[in-house]
């Protein structure tokens, strides 16, 4: 799986520190950018263009409309994360979550395996979307056929429905033919009945 990208913009060394340690042990998390003014952060968006961007309440403040919507169009994607303190209040409506930082470790792991788990299904949905022919390739595999008898089926040669194999693979990140098979089944693409 691709893995899920985050920016963290603190002024607090401590802070900054902590988070990317907790988040880099975090599988399929990665901390791209660590950033303690405005400057820097608008830079490493457009550059790194993160899934999410954990910002405390001083640098958010440090940023006008015009520059909030410049993060918008240079990451799309990207939702901000509200890093504050427990007594802290905050009447944006920018923000996707609120993350306290006086949350012990289990809690802050807990906090953002969850916004990991959550972006998932979009990262899967586009790096595994499978081409028809893909697809019609797969639907032959699930059955039991071989190259020869997909490339005589299809009209292909072996060559291009083993590329297509090798792509669906490194799409679907399923190496073996059964858990190729279990993939077209859930997925709809054969039936039950349909498998040797």
């Amino acid at each position: 799986m691709q893995q899920v990208t985050f920016i963290i913009a603190s002024g607090s060394y401590p802070l900054n520190k902590g988070l990317s340690v907790i988040l880099n042990e975090i599988k399929n998390a990665k901390v791209v950018a660590v950033v303690e003014d405005k400057v820097n952060l608008i830079k490493s968006i457009a550059d790194q263009k993160p899934d999410y961007l954990l910002i405390t309440k001083e640098i958010y403040h440090q940023i006008d409309t015009l520059q909030l919507n410049e993060i918008y169009k240079a990451s799309p994607k990207t939702q901000l994360i509200d890093i504050k303190g427990v007594n802290e209040t905050s009447n944006e409506n920018s923000f996707h979550k609120t993350f306290y930082f006086h949350s012990g470790k289990k809690e802050t792991s807990a906090f953002f395996i969850k916004l990991v788990e959550d972006k998932k299904p979009e990262i899967e949905s586009t790096d595994s979307e499978l081409s028809e022919r893909e697809i019609t390739v797969l639907k032959n595999v699930a059955v039991g056929k071989t190259n020869k008898e997909i490339a005589d089926d299809l009209f292909l040669s072996i060559h291009t429905v083993i590329t297509h194999r090798k792509n669906i693979t490194n799409k679907l990140g399923i190496k073996s033919i059964s858990g190729l098979t279990v993939y077209a089944i859930i997925n709809g693409f054969v039936a039950m009945e349909e498998v040797e």
